[in-house]
């Protein structure tokens, strides 16, 4: 017994009470040599006369927050990926609900604010999910191993509101208000403000994120050009060119459903509000399982302050009216593979796979590179090439899946391998830590000092990373990926019927 409570005592100390603007936090010890701030409120619940309004400061509670778990997930509805038919999976693990904006933290163990030492570098993540579905707060995105394996760095991972919680379009709304947008803004700020307090430098934030997250970090840099309070953006897979231009249709279409159908859109959205979440969450959707982006419930649009239309998007990269702060860009060698309809024994289309792929994630990711290389703004940019046996899903599935390098990334693989993880992979893991951390360390040379070059477009300077499962990296001349991107295919969306 006295072991027992030796050993709690010791893990206890390690987690600090550490002060912010939210309210004293209290954590715990993850793992040995990682300090865990679970569910910390980086802003007021959005609910009641709060749903479809901006983001607002939380209040600063009186009584130390006990930090110690994920907060729920947002109110979201479940896409049909490979990873969660072959695992029988429920993504988000915790429940939901509209009091949903809570971020975490990870830190080397017991690290705080000390007078006379410098501050951590801080990557702050933004899950990805089609701004439907997704929660920071599932094992995958657990910072605890980056942490564990590089004590210079600090993760932080957040929620965010999404579908047409997100992002609802009405005119009596003023047109579409990229609320999920706000709230990465407003979690930005939070932490700017008060990471100092668990031993970070606010001088050195790197956003990153993938998917709907990636294109989320590429939008900041024309939304905040000016004041980005961020030293660093990391786009995978996912640019602001994904986004498009949604209309009322959908707000429309949920608000008839829940029985809002008034013609004035002042009375239709003040009957909104009324209605309770899980009833609107059903209108959206009551299946269990939904195509990927089908419905999708809301979507960023065009509101001229955080998403903007693609010819001022175009205009703004090429003048360089973007945050030019460093940036690490890159796509997989086979998106496509992920995110479109697929039997889970005939696999999928590969022709409409392949267009996927270069349209929305190659293309994109060779216009943000050229883009800052242009206006000399230090980028780099990778390729993701492996298929490695503990993720790959299904035997049809190709090398360089649609998220295949985020559980490699956080060091998660095992939460969601059909096999035991193996040497090369924990390999793997490493290499790509590494290399991400010292990004986040020094976003303009940090990968120049490992050997990475800084992208041109004429240059042997995109790397393709895990090539044939190798542990290493290889430089190639972008052309070899972007043919066409001058005039990419359209997208068939119309033709991605289930199998």
């Amino acid at each position: 017994m006295r072991f027992v409570i030796t050993i709690a005592f010791a893990l206890s100390a390690c987690a600090l009470d550490i002060p912010t603007s939210s309210g004293s936090v209290r954590g715990f010890t993850s793992e040995p040599g990682v300090s865990a701030y679970l569910g910390i409120p980086f802003a007021a619940p959005p609910i009641g006369e709060l749903r479809f309004q901006k983001p607002q400061k939380p209040n600063r509670s009186q009584h130390t927050i006990n930090a110690t778990k994920f907060s729920k997930a947002c109110i979201q509805f479940q896409y049909k990926t490979p990873v969660v038919v072959k695992l029988g999976g429920e993504i988000p693990e915790s429940d939901q609900s509209e009091d949903c904006l809570y971020l975490n933290i990870w830190t080397p163990a017991g690290r705080r604010r000390e007078r006379n030492r410098k501050g951590l570098a801080t990557m702050l993540w933004i899950h990805g999910g089609g701004y439907g579905e997704g929660t920071a707060g599932i094992d995958a995105f657990d910072g605890t191993h980056i942490v564990k394996n590089h004590q210079d760095v600090i993760v932080v991972s957040i929620n965010y509101r999404l579908n047409l919680f997100g992002f609802p379009v009405s005119p009596a709304l003023g047109g579409a208000l990229n609320l999920g947008l706000l709230d990465q803004r407003a979690a930005v700020e939070w932490v700017h403000s008060n990471i100092a307090n668990f031993g970070g430098d606010p001088n050195r934030i790197t956003l990153f994120g993938e998917s709907a997250g990636g294109s989320s970090v590429s939008s900041y840099a024309y939304a905040y050009p000016d004041d980005p309070k961020v030293a660093g953006l990391i786009m995978q897979s996912g640019t602001a060119e994904i986004l498009g231009d949604p209309g009322p249709e959908e707000f429309l279409r949920v608000s008839k459903a829940v029985g809002c159908d008034d013609k004035d859109d002042s009375k239709r959205v003040k009957c909104f509000k009324k209605v309770d979440a899980k009833t609107i969450q059903g209108a959206i959707s009551n299946r269990t399982l939904n195509w990927y982006a089908w419905p999708n419930g809301g979507m960023p649009g065009v509101d001229n302050k955080t998403v903007f239309t693609m010819e001022e998007f175009i205009t703004r990269g090429f003048v360089g009216r973007f945050a030019k702060v460093p940036v690490l860009v890159g796509s997989n060698n086979h998106e496509g593979d992920f995110v479109i309809p697929f039997n889970a024994e005939k696999g999928i289309n590969t022709t409409l796979s392949d267009i996927m792929t270069k349209t929305l994630f190659t293309c994109g990711s060779a216009l943000q590179a050229m883009y800052r290389a242009n206006n000399k703004v230090p980028v780099y940019r990778y390729r993701y090439m492996a298929r490695f046996p503990s993720i790959s899903w299904y035997p049809w599935m190709r090398d360089g899946t649609h998220f295949a390098e985020t559980p490699v990334l956080f060091g998660t693989m095992n939460t969601m391998a059909i096999r035991k993880v193996d040497e090369t992979e924990k390999e793997a893991i490493k290499y790509m830590q590494k290399l991400w951390v010292a990004f986040a360390n020094n976003p303009s040379d940090g990968l120049k000092n490992l050997g990475w070059p800084k992208y041109k477009t004429d240059g042997k300077t995109l790397a393709e990373i895990f090539g044939k499962n190798e542990i290493s990296m290889k430089f190639v001349k972008s052309d070899k990926y972007d043919d066409h991107c001058d005039n990419p295919p359209q997208v068939p969306f119309d033709s991605f019927t289930p199998y």
